[in-house]
């Protein structure tokens, strides 16, 4: 495994598992896939930066796709079978992985992280990877917490200029600064309710992946996406920085899955400072709505002064 430690401290979900299908062809025999040693050396060298590895939409499931083995074999009479064998190898490195992940990332995030990882094959040679719960749960808490996003990360992102240059005056940036403000509310009135989330206190959020809502769903898989997007522009060999126009399309997007899942519980924020008198349940799903507004907090923030615009605190 690489987990180059200057790359992505972001813990993006789709270099995670792209470092662990390239890891999975380094093992076991693909001679009976009609797959040679040699060729198959030559084709890592190729799709390791263009792992065809996307996320798609599967209702209340994170899953990842990837054609790497119809990239690596197109005959139809192989590509299952070698999707098959590479889907076999990847659950003999998981355990490996998880070494290397905690390595690199440190002790709060890896150390199980892929145990849940389903992983389907469909043909013609479809590799679909869902991420468990269990999983999901200590990425959201690592990436809340880690203290990488932070002003000095906007260093290594690969960042270009475009003639479209983002309106400070438009809608969009509005819409931004308002969900970035809101978020700034309710973490202030959460600290002043004794809940003293801030980024070194650890959020015990417990298992919670089946009780998430919609709203809640679409608000992680946008952080998912913008984590990703974030860490490959991080890549010292991508092929195509962010644009401003893109990392404002990033951060307006993050913005309305935010209002939208902010809106769903209108009755519910000003209710629950103090957490006094609540049940241990409510509490848990109260943290769980913390975590994921403190992060989409940091995001924003992050995508704002990448951009040279401000990012409010109040409005």
């Amino acid at each position: 495994m690489h987990f180059r430690p200057d790359s992505n401290r972001f813990a993006s979900l789709q270099i995670i598992l792209a470092e662990l299908l390239q890891k999975s062809l380094e093992v076991g025999d693909f001679d009976l896939c009609g797959l040679s040693a040699e060729r198959l050396k030559i084709s890592q060298l190729r799709i390791y930066q263009t792992m065809p590895l996307n996320r798609i939409e599967s209702g209340t499931q994170l899953t990842y796709a990837s054609a790497i083995a119809l990239k690596l074999n197109a005959s139809s009479n192989y590509a299952l079978s070698l999707a098959q064998q590479i889907a076999k190898n990847l659950h003999l490195t998981i355990q490996s992985a998880q070494i290397q992940i905690s390595a690199h990332f440190g002790q709060d995030f890896g150390q199980d992280f892929g145990r849940d990882l389903q992983i389907l094959i469909a043909t013609p040679g479809w590799i679909y990877l869902q991420i468990g719960s269990a999983s999901l749960e200590d990425w959201l808490q690592y990436q809340a917490q880690s203290s990488v996003l932070i002003l000095n990360y906007l260093s290594v992102l690969n960042y270009t200029s475009c003639q479209h240059k983002f309106d400070q005056e438009s809608d969009h940036f509005f819409s931004i600064a308002h969900s970035h403000a809101r978020c700034h509310s309710i973490l202030r009135a959460a600290d002043a309710g004794e809940w003293r989330l801030t980024a070194s206190a650890p959020i015990e959020i417990g298992s919670q992946a089946a009780a998430w809502q919609p709203a809640e769903w679409q608000l992680i898989k946008q952080l998912v996406d913008t984590v990703d997007a974030l860490a490959l522009a991080s890549l010292e060999s991508c092929p195509q920085p962010l644009s401003s126009a893109q990392i404002g399309q990033l951060a307006y997007q993050l913005s309305r899955r935010f209002q939208a899942f902010y809106a769903v519980w209108p009755s519910v924020w000003p209710s629950v400072w103090p957490s006094g008198g609540m049940a241990a349940q409510d509490q848990q799903a109260v943290r769980q709505r913390l975590e994921l507004v403190l992060l989409t907090q940091r995001l924003l923030h992050l995508l704002l002064r990448w951009l040279n615009l401000p990012a409010p605190e109040h409005l």
